[in-house]
């Protein structure tokens, strides 16, 4: 192989090997590397500090990213491309990000080919996402740093793509890629309950593929359950983190009550959807 560029898409947990795997590949050829993802978008000046990595994205990549691609030949023009933090001789150049992008039905289809060609079995479980950002803004998350800091007065933070435009999605992969489960990765899939009702309808008629999806216990009601278990939600996964209600108030920015969680997971048990509940240890203040 002979790369122009090596892209890595990082998270904290991968970035160890990321860096050692991008170490390696510099000791080998001669190629730009670029890191991209929350991790280096959380801490840019830590990453820069690694010597093999050349550039990397802040926020959200798609246009950056092709633009640095169509630069590459012309490393002053990638110096000065939005969203790209870049490497000139000692000094590091950090640009600062561009609007988020409103209209995310004007983004093209993933190609998961890629993927599947090597790990064929995950097209038994499709993954999409419907929507970018979060109505929340819980302290623990990488959406409150987005929100208030990297984007502030770069427009509205919570987009969602058209329900028409996910279900062509849909369709479209069912016929390249014939996959058995649907799994929504949004943030809270359940935000907006008229766009929920107009999205699951369309579902159930032309889908039908039992799915799963992340809620959370502001948004769940029993019409909203009674929605998804009709359409063939058959799992969901809503964030607990704590029983300590001051705990969650003060440091998680979170100001549900148990009595709201218990009620939830009994609405969704009564359904027979399995909730998956996920749960902070370690948390401030927290005794073992």
């Amino acid at each position: 192989h002979a790369p122009d560029l090596i892209a890595f898409s990082v998270v904290s947990d991968n970035y160890p090997w990321a860096v050692a795997l991008a170490d390696k590949i510099k000791r080998a050829m001669d190629v730009p590397i670029v890191f991209g993802g929350v991790h280096p978008t959380s801490v840019p000046e830590y990453v820069m500090q690694q010597p093999s990595v050349d550039y990397l994205v802040v926020g959200e990549g798609e246009e950056a990213l092709v633009e640095l691609v169509d630069n590459l030949k012309q490393p002053a023009a990638c110096r000065n491309i939005p969203n790209v933090w870049a490497r000139s001789g000692g000094e590091i150049i950090h640009n600062d990000v561009r609007p988020l992008l409103q209209n995310l039905d004007a983004l093209p289809f993933p190609d998961k080919q890629i993927f599947l060609d090597k790990i064929p079995w995950l097209s038994d479980g499709y993954i999409t996402i419907t929507s970018r950002g979060c109505v929340n803004k819980c302290t623990f998350c990488n959406n409150s740093l987005y929100k208030d800091t990297i984007y502030r007065g770069k427009g509205p933070f919570f987009r969602r793509r058209g329900a028409d435009r996910v279900l062509e999605e849909l369709i479209e992969a069912r016929r390249r890629y014939p996959y058995k489960t649907v799994h929504f990765w949004d943030e809270i899939f359940i935000s907006d309950k008229e766009w929920l009702a107009r999205f699951l309808n369309g579902y159930k008629r032309e889908i039908g593929a039992p799915f799963t999806c992340c809620i959370h216990v502001n948004f769940i009601d029993e019409e909203t359950v009674a929605r998804l278990k009709d359409a063939g939600c058959w799992q969901a996964i809503m964030g607990v983190q704590s029983l300590d209600e001051e705990l969650k108030k003060k440091v998680l920015n979170r100001r549900e009550t148990n009595r709201q969680v218990q009620k939830s997971i009994a609405l969704l048990k009564e359904a027979g959807i399995l909730t998956i509940c996920e749960n902070m240890l370690g948390l401030p203040t927290q005794t073992e």
